[in-house]
């Protein structure tokens, strides 16, 4: 009787479990930078400045559509609300859809 290596299980067992740590990572890096770039509007950041620079290089184009379509609450911007929501959402998405523990 000839049995399957035990060790190639226990590699696609970690195989996705990195695949699942690694999405988590990547959404939660991109809220976190949404946050960021929230807190950095409310005050008076140079533009030049390299963190305000980074943020709006990989949040403006997510943010940026959305800015165009929905509109603001009084004076109140609820783009980055929904963006998290967003965020959210597709990670849980993402999630779900790769397999665990096959």
């Amino acid at each position: 009787m000839v049995r399957k290596p035990v060790f190639h299980l226990k590699a696609q067992y970690i195989m996705f479990d990195i695949l699942h740590i690694f999405v988590r990572i990547f959404f939660s890096a991109l809220a976190l930078l949404v946050i960021v770039n929230v807190l950095m509007s409310w005050m008076p950041v140079n533009p030049d400045n390299p963190v305000s620079r980074f943020t709006n290089k990989v949040i403006g184009p997510i943010q940026r559509p959305l800015d165009r379509r929905i509109p603001t609450v009084g004076a109140i911007n609820i783009t980055p609300l929904i963006l998290l929501w967003g965020l959210v959402f597709t990670m849980t998405l993402i999630l779900y859809a790769l397999p665990t523990n096959w």
